[in-house]
């Protein structure tokens, strides 16, 4: 009981720091052991809801709308009122629309002041950030993000990537245990992206993580 229960809890913290994949196999696992207990079954709701949501938020930060819908589909699928969810399927909806109605839409504009060298090291930098994030090298990704925002803000969107390079990052970090400088990371997407519930959730946990880990410490001294 005491393993099940603690395995239970494992789930829900991979669910809660972005670990879905993760998080869904030991909820199936569970399953296939204990899958009369509702506790189990609403745990592979949650780890299915979270990977079909971030699947989502991916799809749409690389303007794979068609797969963003699709995936945000899937997890309202699990929780149909979820009110974040609703709202990312909300925006998936209107850039299909514009799309839709400007189907020869040209490219964003680019800021007119930029020199000719400017714009190519902005192209540049963009397109590298999209190739690192894919290729799984996160910190070289926001790298690159972070230069093109700093020589164009928002060039294509670009702050869209950041958020969610900033999140990746700061997941990786945490998983390495470096609380502090995940903590920091996601700081940067929420400084870009104030109303993302997501990114403060990764904040206030690991926070209050770190000072149960300051309190314990203080209380062996």
């Amino acid at each position: 009981h005491l393993v099940f229960e603690s395995r239970l809890r494992m789930a829900d913290s991979l669910v809660s720091y972005g670990r879905y994949e993760e998080a869904l196999a030991a909820a199936r696992a569970l399953a296939d052991v204990a899958g009369s207990d509702s506790r189990v079954a609403t745990m592979v709701k949650k780890a299915e809801f979270g990977y079909w949501q971030d699947a989502a938020e991916i799809a749409l930060s690389r303007g794979e709308l068609p797969r963003a819908r699709a995936a945000v589909d899937s997890a309202l699928g699990r929780f149909p009122d979820q009110p974040d969810c609703v709202a990312l399927r909300g925006r998936i909806e209107r850039e299909m629309r514009a799309e839709e109605a400007a189907p020869t839409r040209a490219p964003e504009a680019r800021p007119s002041r930029m020199d000719e060298t400017t714009r190519r090291d902005v192209e540049a930098a963009y397109v590298a950030g999209q190739s690192l994030f894919k290729g799984g090298h996160l910190a070289e990704a926001v790298a690159a993000w972070e230069k093109v925002e700093t020589l164009a803000p928002n060039y294509q969107s670009v702050r869209t990537y950041l958020v969610n390079g900033y999140k990746y990052l700061g997941v990786e970090l945490y998983t390495q245990n470096h609380l502090q400088e995940a903590v920091d990371v996601w700081r940067k997407a929420a400084k870009l992206e104030p109303t993302n519930a997501e990114i403060a959730n990764y904040i206030r946990r690991t926070e209050g993580e770190m000072a149960r880990m300051r309190d314990l410490s203080y209380e062996h001294r």
